[in-house]
């Protein structure tokens, strides 16, 4: 694979930081979500906790394993895993060189 442009480095650790604040959210709201069914219930907390703590331990494994100590190598999958999972948008990827947004739009639609 050649070497993405510095431009494109820039542009896609940019697009790649919206696309892990989005899925920060989506995580909070998932755990929210589990907070506020324990708060409708009684005598379960401990059902909860385990259930909340379970959310947060998978979610922090996804989270690692996508983010921790990218390189540059690893933007393009990065991007492309993001589109798919819908944290970015194809629009995002508009300032990336044509081509690299055609390679990281194409892996995004492959079926695995």
């Amino acid at each position: 694979m050649e070497e993405l442009s510095k431009s494109d480095k820039r542009v896609a650790r940019e697009v790649i930081s919206k696309g892990m604040h989005e899925e920060f959210r989506r995580g909070m709201e998932s755990f929210y979500k589990l907070l506020e069914t324990w708060r409708k219930t009684t005598n379960e907390d401990q059902l909860h906790y385990a259930e909340l703590y379970g959310a947060v331990k998978d979610f922090d494994k996804q989270i690692a394993r996508r983010y921790d100590g990218l390189r540059n190598s690893m933007l393009l999958n990065v991007l492309s895993w993001q589109l798919r999972d819908g944290l970015i948008a194809e629009t995002d990827l508009d300032s990336l060189s044509a081509e690299t947004k055609a390679r990281v739009v194409s892996w995004a639609n492959q079926d695995f």
